[in-house]
């Protein structure tokens, strides 16, 4: 529904990437219509749907709090809207992991699906403090679109922002689990 062309070498190396390691940091500095967003929601979906291979090989460890932030939360709330979408109707998710959607806890800026999973939209600059789902805090943050252009001809902005992100948003993530943190 969302990928209307066959991966490119870069994307799968991408994903093979996120899928590899439960502790990872990327940005993707890839051009308009080459998937950022897209690609980014299938792997979270795979990581809080399936899971990381576990180091012994048994058990497969589940992403359980997803934390999405862009340059405001009705920004936020509509990159977040395919991920509410696909776990409500996805006919190739509901068949193995059925209907995710929850009664009481399903709005459109943050929802806990029926696996136990929450995903929170969030704009720059909002307070972060407390986000968890029951004792997980965020163990995969994306950014995307957290600059806007008007914010980008102006350094200050710039920095302000950056200090939020690296001070209270990626401060939100437990020391002690691994996160999964993608810019796009």
């Amino acid at each position: 529904r969302f990928s209307y062309a066959p991966a490119a070498q870069f994307h799968k190396d991408a994903t093979a990437r996120i899928l590899a390691h439960t502790e990872w940091y990327e940005v993707r500095i890839w051009s308009r219509e080459l998937a950022k967003s897209t690609r980014t929601m299938m792997e979270v979906l795979y990581l809080t749907l399936v899971g990381h291979s576990a180091e012994d090989g048994n058990a497969k460890m589940r992403k359980r709090c997803v934390l999405l932030i862009s340059n405001s939360l009705d920004n936020a709330s509509r990159l977040l809207m395919p991920y509410r979408a696909n776990l409500e109707c996805n006919k190739r998710i509901i068949p193995d992991y059925g209907k995710q959607e929850t009664t009481g806890s399903w709005q459109e800026c943050e929802f806990i699906t029926q696996a136990g999973v929450a995903f929170r939209a969030m704009g720059a600059a909002q307070s972060p403090r407390g986000m968890r789902n029951e004792e997980v805090r965020p163990d995969i943050i994306i950014f995307d679109d957290v600059d806007t252009d008007i914010d980008c001809l102006n350094p200050e902005i710039i920095a302000r922002k950056w200090r939020w992100i690296e001070e209270a948003a990626i401060g939100t993530r437990s020391v002690s689990q691994p996160t999964t943190i993608i810019f796009c």
